[in-house]
């Protein structure tokens, strides 16, 4: 089974929308019978983690993906910029 980590804006949303987001990607991603991470359950973990910290963990989970999916609005997040950098590092053509 493949694992793909979903990468897209938080910091910046409204947190209703920005979790409901991450939830249809996942949902999408599970139909299809991938593994899913989806960053934005860190937010249950590290309650009250640095931004520095998310990163650290996300770049972590980012490193045992197969594949990663770009949201709408990543282009505008420094997070996810360093996401897609080290998906391509770990693995070439490895983004969706």
């Amino acid at each position: 089974m493949e694992r793909v980590y979903i990468s897209g804006p938080m910091s910046d949303k409204d947190v209703t929308e920005a979790k409901k987001d991450f939830q249809i990607a996942e949902a999408r991603y599970r139909v299809d019978n991938y593994s899913v991470i989806n960053p934005y359950k860190l937010r249950d973990v590290l309650i009250d983690g640095t931004w520095e910290e998310y990163m650290l963990l996300c770049l972590s989970l980012v490193y045992i993906c197969d594949k990663i999916h770009m949201m709408k609005g990543w282009e505008n997040s420094k997070g996810c910029k360093k996401e897609l950098e080290m998906a391509k590092k770990v693995k070439e053509d490895n983004y969706i």
